[in-house]
């Protein structure tokens, strides 16, 4: 009876040390997989005039949320004009910058600031505000070419010159 018990004993105990290796290891291949998070975020105003021309101060941050480091690979802002007409809002002028933060990184648990300015000219009668796209592109490790992107966009409201 002693035998068959230390044998169950040994089959049980074989069985845990697999299933704890295999949880391991998943574990491990999850962290590589998906380890690499961020928090994206971007603001706006109207910072200054300059006769009639309007510049428009943005704001742009990225927060590495996952336990690795990102290695941004693409990093861009859109700035376009809202414009209220009779038949509803339409996109007016558009701004774009491309290497917001150029070839950076984000070590875990850190964040990367910026601010870009746009001089946006003279605002139209019929401004409303501007959009403001951020997008942030991070490569996959151990996946090729693929990418994991994340975003934020906010409204920017047009303030008058005697605002500012």
């Amino acid at each position: 009876m002693a035998v068959l018990l230390s044998a169950w004993v040994d089959y049980f105990t074989a069985t845990a040390s697999v299933v704890a290796v295999l949880a391991a290891g998943g574990g491990a291949l999850i962290a590589v997989y998906y380890g690499r998070k961020a928090d994206v975020r971007v603001e706006g105003a109207p910072s200054h005039t300059f006769g009639d021309r309007l510049l428009l101060e943005v704001r742009a941050t990225v927060r590495a949320v996952g336990v690795f480091r990102l290695d941004l690979a693409e990093c861009s802002l859109t700035v376009t004009e809202s414009l209220l007409t009779e038949r509803g809002l339409h996109d007016g002028k558009k701004w774009q910058e491309e290497t917001v933060f150029g070839s950076s990184f984000v070590e875990a648990g850190e964040a990367l600031r910026t601010s870009v300015v746009f001089e946006v000219g003279a605002p139209d009668g019929s401004l409303v505000g501007w959009r403001v796209v951020l997008g942030v592109a991070v490569n996959r490790r151990f996946q090729g070419k693929r990418q994991w992107t994340w975003g934020d966009r906010i409204f920017v409201p047009r303030v008058r010159a005697s605002q500012l």
